[in-house]
């Protein structure tokens, strides 16, 4: 935080980390009246770019972003989840084989076993904001869901139900 510019037309090369090149910035028949673009924004604060190295990350490697609890959890819930997914793509791989009566061919077998995880699911029209690491869910991923549920033991675990 610190300080507001204001939305107001501020003098070139005025204040601290000025832009090079002396952008429109804001001006109007932008993005809006006063509303600065994302690329804009980085330009004027992320002088070193850190901001940009954590937003990579981000993208990239979403878990790194985590709290130690929250990775913690998600590794666990990776581990109990790794079986249930399995089995899922294994149905769904003997759904599509049967609907095109490949269950005999090798070739038709792989195609289809090759293409289980690719589509884009329903909410990522736009390819720059799907998730791109540990992969995109595949269409059939919205068949199911995750929950945690305690089991016969006591302890509780992550489950993928239909």
């Amino acid at each position: 935080g610190g300080g507001g510019g204001g939305g107001g037309k501020a003098k070139k090369g005025s204040g601290k980390g000025s832009s090079k090149g002396g952008k429109k910035g804001s001006s109007p028949g932008g993005e809006g009246e006063g509303v600065p673009s994302m690329d804009e924004l980085l330009q004027k604060y992320d002088t070193d770019g850190t901001i940009t190295r954590l937003m990579e990350l981000e993208r990239e490697s979403p878990e790194a972003m985590l709290e130690p609890a929250q990775l913690e959890e998600a590794t666990a819930g990776a581990e109990h989840l790794r079986c249930g997914v399995c089995r899922a793509m294994c149905k769904q791989a003997l759904v599509e084989a049967r609907a095109a009566k490949a269950l005999r061919d090798e070739e038709s077998l792989s195609a289809i076993t090759s293409s289980l995880c690719v589509g884009v699911p329903t909410g990522y029209d736009d390819p720059e904001n799907q998730p791109k690491y540990p992969g995109n869910p595949p269409l059939w991923g919205e068949r199911y869901r995750v929950r945690k549920r305690r089991g016969a033991g006591g302890e509780e675990r992550w489950r993928l139900e239909p």
